[in-house]
């Protein structure tokens, strides 16, 4: 599998975000305005990052300044997964039209289990809002473990003003421990609705390669 790195004004961006913690934070707090902002970008690549859900772009950020990849891998998963985006999600298509290397993954919540008071649908529903943080720790991955695939598990609570308080893997079959961490970190970073009391939460993502 090839992997590309993003283009040039979305590189320059992103590295200039792992020594910028400044930048970096105005990237996580608002980045719709500070991509349009940003005058290293071109209209195109512009448009390219406004197909990314906020929360994605987020995370990608987070990585990069987390230093928990070389610059050259996160790069290179960037590209693949932002020509994803800018596909529309599913891909088939990259930048500028062309087509992308690395097909859109199916990535889905599968069951979700809540005990306390606030509704299963209600909790479904901010599950299913960030799915695409989870397709984001799987892309990642897949760039590594082409293949990889299965059913992904997390456990966690919810605190009264809606924060997660904790969140953990209880089962899994991708054999995967940077996948499985990368859920349940994302998980932690969540909002959900007030509640009279706490909330515990398990909940399913089945993944799997694109079909070809």
């Amino acid at each position: 599998m090839t992997t590309r790195p993003p283009p040039r004004g979305i590189e320059k961006l992103l590295v200039a975000a792992a020594s910028d913690p400044e930048l970096a934070a105005r990237l996580r707090d608002d980045p719709a305005a500070t991509v349009a902002a940003c005058t290293t970008l071109n209209p195109t690549e512009r448009e390219v990052l406004a197909a990314v859900p906020p929360e994605s772009l987020r995370q990608m950020v987070a990585a990069v300044t987390e230093g928990a990849q070389d610059r050259r891998s996160f790069l290179q998963q960037s590209g693949a997964m932002l020509g994803a985006f800018a596909a529309g999600g599913g891909g088939g298509g990259g930048f500028g039209g062309a087509r992308a290397d690395v097909p859109g993954s199916d990535v889905r919540l599968e069951e979700v289990k809540v005990r306390g008071p606030l509704s299963r649908e209600i909790v479904r529903r901010l599950l299913h809002r960030n799915v695409n943080q989870v397709r984001y720790c799987y892309e990642r991955e897949r760039q590594r473990h082409p293949a990889l695939a299965g059913k992904v598990t997390v456990g966690f609570s919810i605190k009264t003003d809606g924060t997660v308080a904790e969140s953990a893997v209880k089962t899994s079959t991708v054999g995967n421990k940077e996948l499985e961490g990368c859920i349940a970190a994302a998980l932690r970073r969540w909002q959900f609705p007030k509640a009279t009391a706490p909330v515990t939460v398990d909940c399913t993502y089945v993944m799997r390669p694109p079909r070809r």
